[in-house]
């Protein structure tokens, strides 16, 4: 997978409002992590791990649920447990920024981004299965290119060695 060019892809935000886009993430290194429905803590512990070390400006982590297979009629209560996830997410960054004596924006999309992929179409162009079991984070450089890989609970502590 290294050096494998991410798919371009334009998701909703599942805090609503601007749709996010690969592109606002053009020349910046940045964290991808993909879980599913099962696999949402490994994702939260990927997240938690990387934020110990670095700030949301110095490495962006883009968090895409992967809902292929949800059927319709649950749809709803998934989107419901992705933004109880959100909000968890959210309060930890705020408490994050107050520790540093920063100032806590009322709107923290921006810095925690959570993603919905309905079709599976970003995990699926990756060649990435069992999402819904192992999490799986992937480091992308500034061209766009997966240049490391982190699974399971353990993903942020691979992605940090890999940062050195």
């Amino acid at each position: 997978m290294a050096e494998q060019q991410i798919p371009s892809f334009t998701l909703p935000h599942v805090a609503g409002g601007a749709d996010v886009s690969s592109s606002e993430y053009s020349g910046r290194t940045f964290v991808l992590a993909f879980a599913g429905r099962s696999s949402g803590d490994q994702a939260e512990k990927i997240s938690d791990t990387l934020r110990a070390k670095y700030t949301v400006e110095a490495l962006p982590v883009v968090q895409i649920a992967n809902l292929k297979g949800v059927p319709g009629f649950v749809k709803g209560l998934a989107k419901k447990d992705i933004t109880k996830a959100y909000q968890k997410e959210s309060q930890k960054e705020a408490a994050r920024l107050q520790a540093q004596g920063k100032l806590v924006p009322d709107d923290l999309s921006h810095s925690v981004v959570m993603l919905l992929d309905w079709d599976g179409a970003v995990a699926g162009g990756l060649g990435l299965s069992d999402i819904d079991k192992t999490a799986v984070a992937l480091l992308v450089d500034g061209d766009g290119k997966v240049c490391g890989t982190g699974t399971g609970a353990q993903g942020g502590e691979q992605i940090l060695s890999m940062l050195g």
